[in-house]
């Protein structure tokens, strides 16, 4: 079941790692709307993840195991 969760998120960091390059160098509106949509996303669920940690008093440091960087 780890092994999963850390497939995800490996998997999710990816994809935040090529919108943000799509989004420097691609000469595409189009892409480039996606991702910065798909990256003001990933921005909204990470302040959910941390305003959720400090409300349920977890630790920082599980905190930030949790965001997408």
């Amino acid at each position: 079941c780890t092994d999963s969760i850390q497939f995800e998120k490996q998997i999710s960091k990816l994809r935040f790692n090529l919108a943000k390059r799509a989004l420097l160098f691609s000469e595409n509106a189009a892409v480039s709307l996606y991702s910065a949509i798909y990256i003001f996303e990933v921005e909204v669920d990470n302040i959910t993840r941390i305003v959720e940690g400090i409300r349920y008093g977890k630790d920082s440091s599980y905190m930030e195991s949790l965001i997408i960087t």
